[in-house]
This record gives C-alpha cells, structure tokens and sequence, in this order.
C-alpha cells in the first residue's frame, strides 16, 4: 500500500551521523552544565566575601564616626 522512494528513507550512516550528533551535543551539555555551576559556586562565594567587606566598611564607618563626635 504505501511504499517509500529511496530518496525519502535516511540511510544507516546518515542515521549514525545523527546519533553522533546527537551524543557530541549531549557532552557539550554537560561541560556547559558543569560550567555553569563552577561559575554559579564562584558568584555565591564572591558574594559572601563582598557582603562580609560591605559590613567591615559598615563599621569602620561607625568607629570614625563615634571618634568624631567623642574629639568635638
């Protein structure tokens, strides 16, 4: 009844390359994803260590400030 052309019908190393394609991006996710949570571990720890500065300069800030108002 129904009959395929040659033409139409992918051959078997067509298919192979297909599948080698299809592996090839699927290492490349997982490199990428990989990637993606080395820099995601890198931001968290950036952000802590500018949350711990940010409150050093918090009170170095209040300590001059106190030293002021006790020199007036």
């Amino acid at each position: 009844m129904f009959t395929q052309s040659a033409s139409n019908t992918p051959s078997a190393r067509q298919k192979n390359r297909a599948y080698t394609a299809g592996i090839a991006a699927g290492v490349e996710d997982e490199k990428y994803q990989a990637k993606y949570k080395e820099l995601k571990r890198k931001v968290k720890e950036i952000e802590l260590d500018n949350d711990k500065l940010h409150f050093k300069v918090l009170t170095a800030k209040k300590s001059i400030q106190r030293m002021r108002l006790e020199r007036a």
